[in-house]
């Protein structure tokens, strides 16, 4: 090609892309009209039309048209909004305009920060791997899934609600964290659960809970929660479960009118102040395994007593009860089959009931290794005993016990394990002793005083060994201190009064009374060679 041509071409291309460099920067310097910003917050209302503007005056008819557009809140004007609704970014969805929004179809929720507020959901909702979720003021109904609420791998944050409940769960938690204000749980007669948590955290304040099939709270593996200002009503199963090492702490909790048993507790750490647990259950509270911490609780006995303890595969319960009241009338009030029971200043309240063919005792404990602490309680008118061993059980008794159908200590069966009866008051025994064993080797009954036992202050019976110290009988009509049975009472710097046989041992079967010295007595006395 001719040089000249080449050079004539080259100086065409560079004036060319001068030019279109030029009109470059002529358009960055003289830009044409901006767009106009989005609306803050889009309007839907169940009478819009999607080619509206989302403005208050001119309404969306459907929610997934306002989410199509670029504002982060929507408001839902009164009345039906029908189709699912999928929450896929962040949002806030609020009733306005005075009335009712109902969302017609099942709210998904895959989206970090979503708010819901004041809306009624009639489908149900599903919050999936979603953080700071927060559903406030509404109702909201069982879903195609059956929960009115599903919550999983979630942070959420549900108050001021009304769950109505379908036949298995009303709400589902698994691996999340929830914090729950304010809710109430309507369950139908064949609801199975009001809520199940699990492998999850949870604080929760001001539940109501009524109805239910099986539990109306249940906690299972790997639940935490702290719970205050609960109620748990008419279910007719139980109120609160806690199982499979599951965690609970709580305060003013209240179960109503349960029809199986208040609150069970297997295999797990729980601590709650001030527990009632009112009239209604065949059983108030059940332990089976594990740790139960109560403070200042009010239990009322059903047909199987209070509180009943028992082993979870070889595991033994640990319970401490401190302050409160047992209210077990003519009923079992506590009943330990395994483990280690501690009580603290605790009142029973029992009642006799003449017509009644089998007394019950306030505290009873049977099985080696079964342990019974009870210090500073108070026993009134436990129809039987107020605190009971048998069968190898062990332990130590403090207490006031006032007007008992049969006695104040029952001992029977123990070749182990010692138990202590000390520092306590027993008055007015109507048909027995203040202290009674039976063929057990380590009774000790030290500081106690005996008063108005139809029986004896203490008796011991089928070849029982039994050492008192510095006990006072005082007016028990026929014994001061009485051995039947081949049994063998020491007694020493004791004293008694206001008996026709101040001490009496039954000569012809073996049984003996040793005196230790120190001891003033008034009235006869029989002792074996």
């Amino acid at each position: 090609m001719d040089h000249a041509l080449v050079q004539h071409l080259k100086f065409r291309r560079a004036a060319a892309l001068s030019l279109v460099a030029l009109f470059a920067c002529a358009r960055t310097e003289h830009p044409g009209p901006t767009p106009p910003p989005p609306p803050l917050e889009i309007w839907v209302s169940p009478s819009g039309n999607d080619q509206n503007a989302g403005t208050e005056q001119s309404p969306l008819l459907t929610i997934a048209a306002a989410l199509a557009k670029s504002a982060t809140k929507i408001a839902l004007m009164p009345g039906g909004h029908l189709g699912d609704v999928r929450l896929d970014r962040a949002v806030e969805l609020r009733g306005a305009g005075g009335g009712a929004a109902l969302l017609l179809g099942h709210v998904l929720v895959i989206a970090d920060q979503v708010s819901i507020e004041g809306v009624s959901l009639a489908a149900g909702l599903s919050v999936f791997q979603a953080k700071e979720v927060r559903v406030r003021r509404g109702r909201i109904e069982a879903g195609p899934k059956d929960e009115a609420v599903a919550l999983q791998g979630a942070r959420a944050e549900l108050s001021e609600l009304e769950l109505s409940c379908g036949p298995e769960t009303c709400l589902e938690v698994a691996t999340s964290t929830v914090e729950l204000h304010q809710l109430r749980l309507l369950a139908t007669s064949e609801t199975k659960r009001g809520a199940r948590i699990e492998t999850s955290s949870a604080t929760a304040s001001d539940l109501s809970f009524e109805g239910g099939s099986v539990a109306q709270l249940q906690l299972g593996r790997g639940a935490k929660m702290s719970l205050s200002r609960s109620t748990f009503k008419d279910s007719r199963g139980s109120g609160v479960s806690v199982l499979r090492t599951a965690r609970l702490e709580g305060d003013q909790v209240e179960v109503i009118n349960a029809r199986t048993i208040g609150a069970i507790f297997q295999v797990s750490q729980v601590t709650l102040r001030r527990l009632t647990v009112g009239p209604g259950p065949d059983l108030a509270v059940g332990v089976s395994g594990g740790e139960l911490t109560l403070e200042d609780p009010i239990l009322h006995a059903g047909n199987d007593g209070a509180i009943n303890l028992a082993a979870f595969l070889d595991q033994p319960p640990k319970v401490s009860l401190s302050g409160g009241e047992i209210r077990h009338g003519n009923k079992g009030g506590i009943y330990a089959g395994s483990g280690e029971l501690r009580v603290r200043g605790t009142t029973f309240k029992g009642a006799i009931d003449p017509a009644s063919p089998t007394p019950a005792d306030a505290i009873s404990g049977t099985g080696l290794g079964t342990r019974l602490e009870v210090e500073g309680a108070r026993f009134e008118s436990p129809s039987g005993f107020a605190v009971a061993f048998f069968s190898d059980a062990g332990g130590t008794v403090t207490a006031t016990v006032t007007g008992p159908g049969q006695g104040g200590v029952y001992a029977e069966g123990i070749a182990a394990a010692p138990v202590l009866v000390k520092d306590s008051r027993i008055e007015g025994c109507l048909n027995g002793s203040a202290v009674v064993g039976f063929d057990v080797r380590d009774l000790t009954v030290r500081g106690v005083r005996a008063q108005g036992c139809r029986e004896a202050a203490v008796l011991a019976g089928q070849g029982a060994r039994v050492l008192v110290e510095r006990t006072t009988s005082i007016d028990n009509p026929l014994y001061g201190y009485a051995a039947f049975g081949g049994a063998v009472l020491r007694v020493g710097r004791s004293n008694a009064r206001g008996s026709k046989w101040a001490l009496y041992a039954s000569c012809a079967d073996g049984a003996d009374i040793e005196d230790l010295g120190g001891n003033q007595f008034i009235g006869a006395t029989v002792r074996c060679p």
